[in-house]
């Protein structure tokens, strides 16, 4: 019996008239064979109803090709064949086949979904022969149609997806590789999150060498993610194999992989595993027992489904500079601005979807606009339109959302978690959750990982950045769990935060500094209520941890001062000026601490504080010790002490006294400088504060150094250095490293000095001292200069004068331009560094010092 030919419908637009022509030759040996006919709108005459008979032939093809391009994307009519032909496929398996005529958006139509010809996915205009182009379109139909005149039992499977973009994961892609074309093959599992990059990289994978060559045609993709059961999934891999719907798929499908190696990748399983995990499993235990049968498949989330025995790898974001190359790859037009496109990727945590996106948007696009909407719009320019998860952030974030595993508690934990740049502390989690919810909150955080919306990192449940603006944007978290959460954190930072620099302060600050940027969004969107006194209260109570740990900033505070100004609460707005005086003092900014303490200092005595006011006058005291003026230091101390004696506090009156010391130790009167620091040390002991008494251990090594005693000098460093780490004085901890370097300098021991001075410099820098900073390095040079190497010790110098310039710290600029003109090599080198220092010593009073320059150099 004579089997009648396939009929194939063209669908193209005007444009393309010669596209049509052209194929039409090329498939003209195939009609005069008897195994297809051709229909197009060129057979329509004169007189004929155009639209009948374009919907009467397109019923009845066997196979519809439309011949794609931009004309043909933004024509009515087209779309409507389009439709149609789409139509047919989904609900009597007609064959439908873009071929890519001229280059075009056709991944963002419903096409994108479909296996294009020519399979090499370039469009015929780009080839160099265009005969060589449509040939391989007429081959490929051809063996299409040949299945069908055969009488074979299944059809062409489908052609594979094409290679996508692959950047930065060569490593895993390597692990995945060797694991699938072993002998035997060993079952592999891809975790990970929304958009973190499973499906490039099984595609990837389904197209290196290595795999090609062990299965060949023989690789199936099955993309699962509209499969909601097990049985769907099969029948989307016996598709994907080319057999056609029967009663026996399953022991089709097995005779069929049982026939030679094959590699089966399972995309987005978790979409029928959800939904009918024991029907999912049974299929995928049935591939397992295959000899030969390589599989992939991939999962949001942690849950490892049953049937195999997994080798398990989660995918984790794309690190600098692999975000940036990505984005450049894909939006190649804007890789000369590498600096803007690194400050647009940033916020989207290495997720290659997200970049992905943001590269789409960038395309014809200004990148200083984009990061303008970025800013206003945060995840809105993620999207290239549609509801298609690979299209749209929104929509591949929403597909966890609608899984069926996701619950409603889960869901209220994603919202609150949403607002967590840090996320969560693992015994934090019932604290984000109000009511009877609050038990369930670990068995939430599960789901939200199996899902893939958070993960578990040291301890603490994640939300990568991109998902976390999202969820924030579409999703906002409940009223009472929103308090909630904002409560747990302003009770976090009321009750460590003055415990920095105290007892117990390593502690305290250990447990906030991981929580500094929960507790900054919380208390900033907080502090902008109606009545914000308890968050100002919070805000202030973190003075003591920024200054002491250097981690954080002082934003939260300087918020904090504004809404005390706004309620006009004129205590509070004290406490917030000399929190930030507190804190730009430790980093050595102090000319923006004196402003702060000389604000504060009027409300304190307004308000009739008079703790708070010679609080600030100390401080004043402290900068114009830093900056070497002793008689105004001296002033401001004689007056704060009186202050503290009245009000009973011995804590203030230890510390003027302790400054007292420092000023004397400045003037190298080494006796009153000892008596002071020792009626300190027990004032401080009474108190029980121990930075204060290791600032007096420490403050008696200076002397006994000084004294050329390095013995005693190094026991008193030792003993107060323990002490400044366990109440978290990072400064403190800083400053007794590089005096132990001194000694290890003075005692010739050059390489235990650089190690501890280079030690204690990134100290320095995390707590923002440019006056360690500084002195760090001078020491540096001295170490340099005490091994000949003046060249590099001259450097040293220089770069420490540059940071002394900046606090300013004349004393100090002064030591540094001597040591300069010692290694000078010319006399007008040396005098200019003497010049130098003799008017910096004279402008603070130092006449004993310009003396000292006089003897030793001969000039005055």
């Amino acid at each position: 019996m004579r089997i009648s030919p396939a009929s194939v419908f063209i669908s193209y637009v005007p444009e393309d008239d010669a596209s049509v022509r052209a194929l039409e030759k090329q498939l003209a040996p195939l009609r005069n064979a008897g195994k297809i006919t051709t229909w197009s709108k060129r057979a329509i005459c004169a007189g004929d109803d155009m639209r009948a008979m374009i919907r009467e032939h397109l019923a009845a093809a066997d196979v519809i090709l439309l011949l794609i391009s931009a004309d043909y994307l933004a024509t009515e009519a087209a779309g409507q064949e389009m439709a149609a032909a789409l139509r047919r496929r989904e609900a009597e398996g007609a064959a439908v086949v873009p071929v890519l005529v001229r280059p075009c958006l056709v991944e963002e139509t419903p096409l994108g979904r479909l296996s294009a010809l020519p399979d090499s996915g370039e469009p015929i205009e780009r080839w160099a022969n265009k005969d060589d182009a449509w040939l391989s379109v007429a081959q490929a139909l051809r063996d299409l149609v040949a299945e069908r005149l055969q009488g074979r039992r299944g059809a062409r499977p489908p052609p594979l997806p094409r290679a996508p973009h692959f950047l930065g994961r060569d490593a895993i892609a390597g692990e995945v590789t060797a694991a699938i074309v072993a002998e035997p093959p060993q079952p592999i599992m891809l975790f990970g999150g929304p958009g973190i990059g499973k499906t490039t990289l099984s595609l990837a994978v389904l197209h290196r060498p290595e795999v090609v060559k062990r299965f060949g045609a023989r690789r199936l993709f099955a993309r699962l993610d509209s499969a909601t059961s097990g049985a769907a999934a099969l029948g989307v891999l016996a598709g994907a194999a080319g057999l056609l719907p029967g009663a026996d798929l399953r022991a089709a499908l097995r005779t069929w992989l049982a026939e030679a190696p094959a590699l089966v990748v399972l995309d987005n399983i978790e979409t029928p595993h959800d939904a009918d995990r024991e029907g999912t499993e049974a299929l995928i235990g049935m591939l397992a027992e295959v000899p030969d049968v390589a599989v992939l498949a991939s999962r949001r989330g942690t849950l490892r489904p049953a049937g195999a025995a997994w080798k398990s790898l989660q995918l984790k974001p794309l690190s600098p500079p692999l975000d940036v190359e990505l984005f450049c790859t894909l939006a190649p037009e804007h890789a000369a601005q590498r600096a803007m496109v690194a400050m647009l990727v940033a916020p989207l945590g290495g997720v290659p979807l997200a970049i992905a996106l943001l590269a789409h948007a960038a395309q014809g696009n200004d990148l200083a606009n984009l990061r303008a909407e970025q800013r206003t719009r945060r995840t809105a320019a993620l999207a290239q339109g549609g509801r298609d998860k690979h299209a749209s952030w929104a929509a591949c974030v929403d597909v966890s959302f609608r899984s069926s595993r996701m619950t409603g508690d889960a869901a209220r934990l994603a919202r609150v978690l949403a607002r967590l740049p840090e996320g969560a502390a693992a015994e934090d989690l019932p604290q984000l959750l109000s009511g009877a919810a609050s038990a369930s909150a670990p068995s939430a955080a599960r789901v939200l990982v199996h899902v893939g919306l958070a993960y578990f990192e040291n301890g603490r449940l994640r939300m990568l950045p991109p998902l976390r603006d999202h969820v924030a944007a579409a999703h906002p978290a409940e009223a009472t769990d929103h308090e909630g959460a904002a409560e747990h954190y302003r009770v976090l930072a009321q009750a460590l935060g003055p415990k920095a620099g105290g007892s117990g302060g390593r502690e305290a600050i250990e447990r906030l500094t991981p929580e500094w940027a929960n507790m900054e969004e919380m208390l900033r969107e907080r502090l902008l209520m109606e009545a914000p006194t308890l968050w100002i209260d919070a805000a202030a109570a973190l003075r003591d941890f920024v200054r002491f740990s250097g981690r954080g900033t002082a934003s939260v505070v300087e918020a904090a001062l504004i809404a005390a100004e706004r309620i006009k609460d004129t205590h509070r707005l004290a406490t917030c000026a000399c929190a930030l005086g507190d804190i730009a003092l430790a980093r050595s900014d102090h000319d923006e601490a004196r402003a702060r303490f000389e604000a504060a200092l009027p409300l304190y005595r307004h308000v009739r504080d008079m703790l708070g006011e010679a609080r600030c006058i100390l401080n004043l005291g402290d900068i114009a010790l830093a900056r070497s003026d002793h008689r105004e230091a001296r002033a401001c101390l004689e007056t704060a002490l009186p202050l503290y004696r009245q009000v009973g506090n011995v804590l203030g009156e230890a510390h003027c006294i302790l400054s007292l010391g420092d000023i004397a130790f400045a003037r190298s009167d080494h006796e009153e400088a000892r008596f002071r620091y020792e009626t300190a040390r027990p004032l401080y002991r009474q108190v029980g504060d121990l930075l204060g008494e290791a600032n007096c251990i420490q403050n008696l090594a200076h002397i006994a150094l000084a004294r050329s005693d390095p013995g005693e000098a190094r026991a008193r460093y030792e003993t107060a250095l323990p002490l400044y780490q366990q109440v978290g004085s990072v400064l403190g901890e800083a400053n007794c490293i590089r005096r132990l370097g001194d000694i290890a300098l003075f005692q010739l021991e050059h390489d235990e000095a650089r190690a501890r001075y280079e030690a204690a410099l990134p100290l320095y820098r995390q707590v923002g001292s440019v006056l360690g900073e500084a002195n760090c390095i001078k020491s540096l040079g001295d170490t340099a200069r005490a091994e000949g190497r003046n060249e590099d010790a001259r450097a040293r110098y220089q770069g420490a004068l540059t940071l002394y310039g900046r606090i300013p710290a004349p004393y100090s600029m002064g030591m540094t331009h001597r040591w300069l003109a010692r290694i000078a090599s010319a006399d007008v080198d040396r005098c200019r560094h003497v010049e130098a220092a003799r008017q910096l010593w004279t402008a603070i009073d130092r006449p004993d010092l310009a003396a000292e320059l006089e003897l030793e150099f001969g000039v005055s």
